[in-house]
């Protein structure tokens, strides 16, 4: 509110997020991958659920028209939009990034964050940092600026989701994880179960975060048939995936 919004609603998306990504281990709906290591389609995941999420929200308060801040550069611009028309036809969709006007006015990003920062707002990135980072509770994508170069490696990302298990002072403690399926739905880890898939992928999280699993260096095809470098992290799906893979492969045969 203190931006000038008349009206703010926080809309919870983390058991519909948490049921997808359970979905997609199940369905194996992963289809980038380096070196045998997938990218687990965390960024996807999460578009799709908060742009439905979102709108159907909106909608609720007769509000319909959207705006973010994807370029045309990525895949979001086309996520948004296909996720926004398809929970509300009448949507109107508004890019600020493809507003001549808006980019006269306020300029590029740096310009942006000065402005923000002059004028006494709360703005988190007061210093820019080597790269971009994208998150949610499924996992998070470290793209753009220094990570575009195929010369730098993953070791510049610090990790916000588990350790940097290449740095020879990070201690990883073996440990034996036990994770119990009911009719292929994950219910329990090491015993513990749970009441909903949120507080079980939020451990999964953690036990996958402290062996540095899930921790990726992908090349991604955009839709605009452009190339893009992400570091990527989700180890409560990657725990997960490599226990259902195992489990549905042994009762497969």
């Amino acid at each position: 509110m203190a931006y000038g919004a008349e009206n703010a609603r926080l809309i919870d998306c983390r058991a519909q997020l948490a049921h997808e990504g359970i979905a997609a281990i199940q369905c194996g709906a992963f289809h980038i991958s380096t070196g045998g290591i997938p990218y687990f389609n965390t960024t996807p995941l999460g578009r799709a659920v908060t742009g439905t999420m979102l709108v159907a929200a909106m909608k609720e308060d007769d509000v319909n028209i959207w705006g973010d801040g994807s370029t045309f550069k990525g895949n979001d611009i086309e996520r948004f939009y296909r996720y926004g028309l398809l929970t509300n036809p009448n949507l109107k969709i508004y890019k600020p990034w493809l507003d001549a006007q808006f980019i006269e006015e306020l300029g590029g990003r740096l310009e942006m964050s000065q402005f923000l920062i002059e004028n006494g707002f709360d703005y988190k990135m007061s210093v820019e940092k080597a790269y971009s980072t994208d998150s949610n509770m499924l996992g998070a994508t470290h793209e753009a600026k220094d990570l575009e170069q195929l010369s730098t490696g993953m070791k510049i990302v610090k990790p916000i989701m588990g350790v940097a298990f290449w740095d020879d002072n990070v201690e990883i403690k073996p440990e034996t994880v036990t994770v119990t399926f009911e009719e292929g739905v994950p219910v329990a880890l090491n015993g513990k179960y749970f009441d909903n898939a949120v507080d079980l992928i939020l451990e999964a999280n953690r036990i996958g975060g402290r062996h540095g699993l899930g921790m990726s260096d992908q090349i991604e095809n955009r839709i605009i048939e452009a190339k893009s470098r992400g570091i990527y992290e989700a180890p409560g799906m990657a725990l997960l995936h490599i226990a259902y893979e195992r489990f549905s492969h042994r009762y497969s045969q």
